[in-house]
């Protein structure tokens, strides 16, 4: 059983039943959940961290600001991955989640 989290932004985790099953960062955003449920209903939760830059640059006072977001402009002056606003950038599940049942296969050896 795999849960496919599709894109995220910045990173998650996934708990079952209250234990962290497993963390995503990179893509593939995926965890295989098989050896953590059997037959039944399970909790699952998923807790995503975004940046630290939608904090920044809402949050922090205007001297420190502008030096902030220079940091994620482009060459052409427009803003990286802008979002919401000129000041903040996409975080959280971007796409849908969803479960994926996978038969098992077993290979003979030979």
């Amino acid at each position: 059983m795999i849960l496919d989290l599709g894109n995220v932004a910045v990173s998650a985790t996934i708990s079952v039943d209250g234990k962290v099953v497993g963390s995503v960062f990179a893509p593939p955003f995926t965890v295989d959940m098989t050896a953590h449920v059997s037959a039944g209903e399970h909790m699952v939760e998923i807790d995503v961290a975004n940046s630290l830059a939608n904090h920044f640059a809402t949050e922090t006072p205007n001297d420190y600001r502008e030096l902030l977001l220079s940091m994620f402009l482009r060459e052409d002056g427009d803003l990286l991955d802008k979002y919401d606003s000129e000041r903040q950038y996409a975080g959280g599940l971007l796409e849908p989640v969803r479960l994926r049942v996978e038969p098992r296969v077993t290979l003979p050896l030979s």
